[in-house]
């Protein structure tokens, strides 16, 4: 008899769920993506011409929040534009 592995291996990659990326993008930026933004964010793996995917790699939340904490706060330090961002988010976030 040849034993069967119960799972194969397989390769486990951090992701953010559609939840968070709905929060971020629909909530916290709403009407502050203009064409440019769009297709930035399109470029990093988010098309928001069509739904959102289940799921995103890590690095694309990472671009994404760099991205969306600079075209909100332009005129904050970077830590402080990414912290109010991930208030607006968590807000965004809740809702959903």
């Amino acid at each position: 008899m040849i034993a069967m592995p119960l799972e194969q291996t397989r390769r486990k990659e951090p992701v953010a769920f559609d939840q968070l990326m709905e929060g971020l993008l629909h909530h916290a930026m709403k009407g502050r993506l203009d064409e440019a933004a769009r297709l930035r964010l399109r470029d990093l793996g988010v098309d928001l011409e069509r739904p959102l995917l289940s799921a995103y790699p890590l690095m694309t939340l990472l671009e994404t929040v760099r991205l969306c904490s600079d075209l909100l706060h332009p005129e904050l330090p970077r830590e402080e534009a990414r912290y109010r961002l991930g208030l607006r988010a968590l807000e965004g976030f809740r809702s959903t």
